[in-house]
């Protein structure tokens, strides 16, 4: 599903992505690409490929319990952890940056 969140408000975005997961709990693979999620349809995710520009493959596997997988494998601090911070922000930001990821 391309962005099946784009120009809905909150609740109709929660209601899609809920309807999505309720098909995704049948046993159906479900792709979506989503801008800038709120945290709430983010972390409803199982799992996360994050791309850089250019199609390089930066990260693929689960979120985790209120996205455990992805703080630890980005080594986030504890301080980031514990202010909830908002990770897509954090995505972009390494998505644009000429740095070595894992």
């Amino acid at each position: 599903m391309d962005e099946p969140t784009t120009g809905l408000d909150a609740r109709a975005a929660a209601t899609v992505m809920r309807a999505v997961k309720n098909v995704a709990e049948t046993g159906q693979t479900i792709v979506c690409t989503i801008h800038h999620p709120s945290i709430d349809i983010f972390e409803a995710f199982d799992e996360l490929v994050l791309l850089k520009t250019g199609g390089r493959m930066i990260y693929i596997g689960p979120f985790g319990q209120h996205s455990s997988h992805v703080i630890k494998y980005y080594k986030f601090t504890e301080n980031a952890k514990e202010h909830q911070i908002y990770l897509s922000d954090v995505f972009i930001t390494t998505t644009s940056q000429r740095v070595k990821l894992h």
